[in-house]
């Protein structure tokens, strides 16, 4: 008796371990960029750093500078694989090879789940995410809401202050 007890309890003790195990993937993790959304985002590249607002809308990004208050009047438009700049209600085209760092802002929210991603559970600070790596790469999910926190990419480094998805 004694020992289906036992085996009772350890099957029992094993199935919960199953059960709680949580899978992921960065398909799952990255759910939020196949919806339309809004970001306000603190961008530091090269040394200098902006505040900017990212609202994605079907396959269209808008950034708009906020920060520093000599880029306020400028933003850029990224649709279809093409970059603009946008002034004055002007959107004029970027060369593709253009070496500017909010030009590049928007790839970093529209990342590829394909690769191969390193995926670890953290706590920082009793912060419960996912920190995500793949090549020059890393991406911090919250783990509850699984919205970006921090997107890091090479020498740009993306806090993302809040996040809204939007219907439609």
């Amino acid at each position: 008796m004694k020992r289906i007890i036992s085996v009772l309890i350890c099957a029992l003790f094993a199935l919960s371990l199953c059960a709680c195990s949580e899978s992921v993937n960065m398909a799952s993790l990255t759910e939020y960029q196949r919806g339309n959304f809004s970001a306000e985002l603190k961008i530091s590249a090269r040394g200098r750093e902006y505040r900017a607002a990212l609202l994605k809308e079907g396959e269209r990004f808008l950034l708009s500078v906020k920060e520093p208050a000599a880029l306020l009047p400028y933003g850029f438009v990224f649709e279809n694989g093409r970059v603009f700049i946008v002034a004055d209600g002007a959107e004029i085209p970027l060369d593709s090879g253009a070496d500017m760092p909010l030009a590049n802002v928007y790839g970093l929210f529209c990342v590829s789940v394909a690769g191969t991603w390193k995926i670890e559970r953290s706590r920082p600070g009793g912060v419960s995410l996912y920190v995500c790596k793949c090549g020059g790469t890393t991406l911090y999910i919250d783990a509850n809401s699984r919205l970006p926190l921090k997107i890091v990419s090479g020498g740009t480094e993306i806090d993302v202050l809040g996040f809204t998805a939007l219907k439609g």
